[in-house]
């Protein structure tokens, strides 16, 4: 495996991502090279080349939109929604309860969904197609029963672990 950062429950994560984007400007062509950072992927390097016969130009760079890019290009390199073996398992096990197998798989898809940008309880949400609040409960359920990290106060994601 390439330079990896591994998460509990087999989560795996690669620490550098290198990606083209096409066709999310009209005008523009993006290299971007992705890091991950306390947990996070922020972009590191984003490279733009005019399209065809035009220019790069201030009014155009400011309007890239660099966090939806960076979501897509994180969740192409996660293969997310991620997790399978399918939607029917991850159907079957919201309707079970919040059983270990159940917050287990809550824990991993909170923390993908985190790695990549996104609202990590709402990926929960739709990954088991439970109501917002009790996908709330379930990620708490699943920091007391130690498959997610404790939470950073007011902010989505889990502390850092110390290494051993």
């Amino acid at each position: 495996m390439t330079d990896v950062e591994g998460f509990p429950e087999g989560v795996f994560a690669p620490r550098r991502i290198t990606a083209t984007a096409r066709g999310h400007d009209p005008d523009y062509d993006l290299e971007l090279e992705v890091e991950l950072e306390r947990g996070r992927y922020v972009v590191k390097s984003l490279v733009c080349r005019a399209r065809k016969s035009g220019a790069v130009t201030s009014e155009g760079v400011t309007h890239i939109p660099v966090r939806n890019i960076l979501r897509i290009v994180v969740g192409r390199e996660l293969s997310i929604p991620l997790l399978s073996p399918g939607r029917a398992v991850n159907l079957s096990l919201g309707a079970q309860g919040p059983t270990d197998d159940a917050l287990k798989r809550v824990a991993a898809v909170y923390r993908m969904a985190h790695l990549a940008g996104l609202p990590p309880t709402e990926a929960v949400t739709q990954d088991l197609s439970l109501p917002r609040s009790t996908a709330g409960r379930w990620v708490s359920m699943a920091r007391r029963k130690g498959f997610l990290g404790p939470a950073e106060p007011r902010k989505a994601g889990e502390r850092r672990r110390p290494k051993q």
